[in-house]
């Protein structure tokens, strides 16, 4: 009997309790599946933005689980700060039935700069297990000017809107 709601078992979890049944849920890493852009394909963009969409599967605790995404610029080794996102359970799921995802994602991320740039994706448990790494490049076409992005969350972080465009700054 574990005497906690969803969200706590995590805090119980990383506690190092003896609980083994929460330490058995854990148990295996993740799945990863990424299913747009390709993993090893090169995509051009011409604005600012682009979608990564995907599916996990092996989680217990999805929701608690976190997409990671890190990318570097191949032309100077540039490092953008890591970016994650916390998975949502899949409409998908059922009981029993590895063949389905158990959580899905649809993220949008921001590129600022020419170049063309490394993303690394990963999922990684809440018991610390990792997912194997997927990699996919995205050579970005800005056009000239400076591009300004403003962004709209909800309280739970998840952004519900954005608006933005090129832009000439004076001095």
């Amino acid at each position: 009997e574990i005497h906690a709601n969803h969200w706590r078992e995590i805090e119980i979890a990383s506690k190092q309790t003896d609980n083994k049944i929460l330490k058995f849920l854990d148990s295996a890493a993740p799945e990863l599946e990424l299913t747009s852009p390709a993993p090893g394909s090169t995509t051009e963009i011409s604005v600012p933005t682009i979608q990564v969409q995907g599916k996990v599967y092996k989680e217990y605790l999805p929701a608690n689980s976190k997409f990671i995404i890190n990318a570097t610029r191949q032309e100077d080794g540039y490092k953008l700060p890591e970016v994650y996102f916390y998975l949502k359970p899949s409409d998908l799921w059922q009981t029993n039935n590895a063949e389905l995802p158990v959580a899905e994602f649809k993220e949008e991320l921001a590129i600022y700069s020419r170049g063309t740039y490394k993303f690394s994706c990963k999922i990684r448990n809440p018991a610390g297990l990792v997912s194997q790494e997927k990699v996919f490049f995205v050579k970005v076409n800005l056009p000239a000017g400076t591009n300004i992005i403003v962004h709209c969350h909800n309280p739970e972080g998840k952004e519900i809107g954005s608006i933005g465009g090129i832009v000439e700054i004076y001095a």
